[in-house]
């Protein structure tokens, strides 16, 4: 099995063996389910697995452990419309050199650590709007040099810091709709 869609079925729970056979596993959607809990080795058999879409289900940060996804070769992670409210950047440590799509969109974040991007240099596409951010940590995005679309609309912030954009040189779509954003400073782009 290549690809395989699990998308708005029932699902509560992954079995550690779930997709154990599935060694050439690449896309997996199981988005829209009930799943609360993913365990360890869950992905621990899927060496090819690229594309990874767990978006719509009921994971909150404890239920994601950090070496979650260790062993895949993820290029694009869905995480969005979970109630997960605090980010660690220690799930994306392991995709340090393939990582290109992250989208964690609607996941109820009012803050992001500094560091939450630092394991993830080359990606290239960020959705983080829908969440309650007023603000972000000055640096935050400093490690993403290879960021080009980047949506961070319907958030609450007022301002953008000049300094979250530095190191974005090959940014070329940036999304903010629907923040409560007051004016732009000189120079900030």
């Amino acid at each position: 099995i290549l690809e395989m869609d699990l998308m708005n079925d029932q699902i509560e729970y992954l079995d550690e063996s779930s997709f154990a056979g599935c060694t050439r596993l690449q896309r997996l959607f199981i988005y829209g389910n009930f799943i609360e809990r993913i365990p360890a080795g869950v992905f621990r058999n899927n060496p090819n697995l690229e594309v990874l879409n767990l978006g719509n289900n009921q994971l909150r940060r404890q239920d994601l452990p950090p070496s979650l996804f260790a062993g895949t070769a993820l290029r694009t992670l869905d995480l969005s419309n979970n109630p997960l409210r605090d980010f660690d950047p220690n799930w994306l440590a392991p995709l340090t050199a393939t990582l290109r799509e992250l989208n964690i969109f609607a996941n109820g974040f009012e803050s992001l650590p500094l560091d939450a991007f630092v394991s993830v240099p080359n990606l290239h596409t960020l959705s983080m709007g829908d969440n309650p951010l007023s603000d972000l940590p000055t640096g935050i995005f400093n490690p993403l040099t290879s960021l080009e679309v980047f949506t961070l609309g319907n958030c609450r912030l007022r301002t953008l810091n000049p300094e979250w954009f530095i190191s974005l040189r090959n940014l070329t779509h940036f999304h903010v709709p629907g923040n409560q954003l007051i004016d732009l400073s000189v120079g900030i782009f």
